[in-house]
């Protein structure tokens, strides 16, 4: 029984070390698992214009007025410091001809401004659908057997080809090969292309290319008859001094030895036309290349279109999107103050009369020679509130009320005021956010009543518009989709979190542009390190390791 003990411990030792080895793989393995790369967040979000939030507006009604100086000439000024008008009272001229010139600018501007922010949206939608070159499919090799080195000692029609690409037939030869006679007139009748590489052992150092379409053709000439010749035929022509025949002529005579005249002096070759035959085609030297039987050829497997798929990285398109979404904002915004400068200039009448829209007191006038485009002129200043008349989206239309705090912004200057919302409209209008918001959705008129407008605003100016007061009106960023997934619990994306460790964080989205990019309301911000949510190795609690762009 002791013996048997013995035995099994034998066995059952070896099994349990087994074990702790495999049990040391497997963790091991499991201690080697591939980080997840996270990426600042910012790398990929970007601000959007917030259709229910920011607004464009205008003043539409009150007791103040602002006459701002247009790049025209002011022609005359009507009124002094002081002067008591009324509404409709000419304020002062401008000259006709330089303000339709200003008008147009404005057109033109406009116009240009608006073509280059569609192009950039545009580019924009192209760039976020481009594939990466990461995704490309991969190559594949194919292995091409060029069998094994035969050096042929002369080839005639009977000769076999070698494989190759670029001709129809291929020879390895010697600086003794010879090409039969034969094979080179069949090759000019069938009008192929051949090519003779020359080895110096296995090293190749030039290649001769015959092609068949130029090879020289047989041709006739006249030649005169010898002496026997001519005997017999005196008796048909006996008034003839010489007597001719046509004969056939061949320039392709004699066996070509493709490497006479030709010396291989290690690093290419040298020529001797004075020992060389006739050449029959053209000769390339090459750097001496020893001979590879086997041939690996990498296959793409795609083609690059003229759309730019697979032409860069996921960090180059990240980089790409950026900068072009910068550039947008910044053409949006030279928009809106071009509309503000074409709608200030338009106040003035075809005749260039600049009328009084209020009744009040002209103050703080000033010559026209000493300001500058866009400053004020002078005011008619009266009793009673601003009104700005705007508009909002049907997708806000139930959060907004009336009683409701709005921040107006002053394009001008700068300036930010309170207001509340006096009355919104039952109708949709059709001049929605004067073409700055969703085409798609319907806008309804709402009137905000300033409570205490500065001495900047004036009726006709445009100013920014936003629902709730300053210390609400936050930035909307959005993210493109890729990085969002849900389940039954909502939305979430995975980020860093503790530990370095991977974070699976639910977030509250909002609209979606472009049919890609999602809104983050809350839950994700621009310094949190996001993940690709996709992959084996990301779940809760993965290790992480910061990365400038994911995948790049």
């Amino acid at each position: 029984m002791r013996k048997k003990k013995g035995k099994a411990l034998k066995i059952l030792i070896p099994l349990i070390i087994l074990a702790l080895v495999g049990g040391g793989v497997f963790l091991s393995k499991r201690l080697r698992t591939t980080p997840v790369e996270v990426s600042p967040a910012s790398n990929y979000m970007y601000p959007g214009w917030n259709e229910g939030g920011s607004l464009e507006g205008y003043i539409t009604s009150g007791d103040i007025q602002k006459v701002r100086m247009t790049d025209g000439l002011v022609d005359s000024i009507k009124v002094k410091d002081g002067d008591k008008v009324k509404k409709g009272d000419v304020l002062l001229l401008f000259d006709t001809t330089t303000h339709k010139l200003t008008l147009q600018k404005d057109k033109a501007s406009i116009a240009l401004l608006e073509s280059e922010i569609r192009m950039n949206e545009t580019r924009i939608k192209t760039l976020r659908g481009l594939k990466p070159s990461e995704s490309a499919p991969k190559p594949t090799i194919e292995t091409i057997d060029h069998g094994k080195l035969v050096i042929r000692s002369k080839i005639d029609t009977d000769t076999k080809s070698e494989k190759g690409s670029g001709a129809d037939l291929f020879f390895n030869c010697s600086k003794d090969t010879v090409v039969k006679a034969d094979f080179l007139k069949k090759l000019r009748k069938t009008g192929k292309t051949a090519c003779f590489t020359i080895y110096d052992g296995k090293l190749k150092y030039a290649v001769w290319t015959v092609d068949g379409t130029k090879l020289p053709k047989e041709y006739t000439e006249k030649k005169e008859v010898s002496e026997k010749d001519k005997d017999e035929s005196e008796s048909e022509n006996e008034n003839s001094d010489k007597t001719y025949e046509e004969v056939t002529i061949d320039p392709i005579d004699s066996d070509w030895e493709i490497g006479k005249g030709l010396t291989f002096n290690g690093t290419g070759v040298q020529v001797n036309f004075n020992k060389a035959d006739t050449p029959w085609g053209e000769l390339a030297s090459i750097a001496p290349e020893e001979y590879v039987r086997y041939e690996k050829i990498t296959h793409e497997n795609y083609k690059i279109d003229d759309k730019g798929n697979y032409q860069y990285s996921k960090k180059e398109l990240a980089e790409m999107v950026h900068d072009a979404e910068e550039e947008l904002a910044e053409k949006k915004l030279d928009l809106r103050e071009a509309n503000l400068t074409y709608r200030q200039d338009k106040l003035v009448g075809s005749d260039g009369e600049v009328r009084a829209t209020v009744s009040g007191t002209v103050r703080n006038l000033k010559d026209p020679d000493e300001i500058s485009e866009g400053d004020s002129i002078l005011e008619v200043v009266g009793a009673g509130d601003l009104k700005v008349s705007t508009t909002i989206g049907e997708l806000d239309y139930d959060n907004v009320k009336k009683g409701d705090t709005v921040t107006i912004e002053d394009y001008m200057y700068g300036g930010v005021y309170t207001g509340t919302v006096e009355k919104k409209g039952k109708e949709p209008v059709d001049n929605g956010m004067y073409y700055y918001g969703n085409q798609n959705i319907s806008y309804y008129p709402v009137t905000v009543t300033l409570e205490d407008a500065g001495e900047d605003l004036s009726v006709g100016d445009y100013v920014s518009v936003k629902f709730g007061t300053s210390e609400e009106n936050t930035q909307n960023m959005y993210i493109s989709k890729m990085f969002i997934r849900s389940d039954v619990q909502g939305s979430y994306c995975y980020v860093k979190g503790e530990d370095s460790r991977l974070e699976k964080r639910y977030i509250q989205t909002g609209r979606t542009l472009y049919g890609s990019d999602v809104e983050i309301i809350s839950g994700l911000n621009m310094e949190d390190m996001i993940a690709f949510p996709y992959g084996k190795n990301v779940k809760e609690g993965a290790k992480t390791e910061d990365v400038d762009y994911i995948g790049g």
